[in-house]
């Protein structure tokens, strides 16, 4: 989809980066309001040889991927998390990322950020990988993934923070999570919870 700003990863390999002699590869499903791109991916010389489109592959062929990749590259201009990053840095490949603040928060010192608007910025710093690939490899060996138990502790201690210290958190309150990028959503669609689900007593939205 748009935000995931896959236009400028192909302006810059066909500005200069498939002449240099690398491929890319675009790894997912087709989102919304993405056609104009598919039909310029599709359309353009270099389809089926240099570029590369793959649909609902299986978990062991992104694993492939991965470890067979020159490196990764995230290009978005927002994300909720940034998951392909904590995927990519189980391999031993250059992982370039857009500079956003959940990038920055989920990569920290092991990913290297490019302006998301900037393709000139973006060729330097696949020019730098192809150049520093022996000290990004040991730099990774220090990486060590969050595991889903941490993260859990750390968010209940995020929501701990915010409850005031008088009033102790319910245990037994029935209530409705909701874990969304889209706050207006969510707002939107609170008149109707108000209105029509009163058994929801208390609604705990995490963005």
């Amino acid at each position: 989809e748009p935000r995931k700003n896959h236009a400028l990863l192909l302006d810059a390999f066909e500005e200069r980066l498939f002449d240099e002699g690398l491929s890319l590869v675009f790894v997912g499903r087709s989102g919304w309001n993405i056609e104009p791109f598919i039909r310029r991916m599709k359309g353009s010389r270099y389809m089926g040889s240099q570029l590369f489109w793959l649909e609902g592959i299986s978990d062991d062929m992104l694993s492939w991927l991965y470890a067979h990749s020159f490196l990764t590259v995230s290009a978005s201009f927002e994300e909720g998390f940034g998951l392909p990053i904590i995927e990519a840095l189980e391999y031993d490949a250059p992982i370039l990322v857009s500079d956003i603040p959940v990038f920055r928060e989920v990569g920290g010192d092991f990913c290297t950020y490019f302006d998301p608007h900037d393709e000139k910025n973006f060729i330097a710093k696949v020019h730098d990988a192809i150049q520093d690939r022996r000290n990004i490899a040991a730099q990774r060996e220090r990486y060590h993934p969050v595991t889903w138990h941490e993260a859990t502790e750390k968010l209940a201690a995020a929501l701990e923070s915010l409850a005031p210290r008088e009033r102790p958190i319910k245990t037994d309150v029935r209530q409705m999570v909701v874990l969304s990028a889209r706050v207006k959503n969510m707002h939107d669609t609170m008149k109707y919870i108000d209105a029509f689900m009163p058994f929801i007593e208390e609604v705990v939205i995490c963005c």
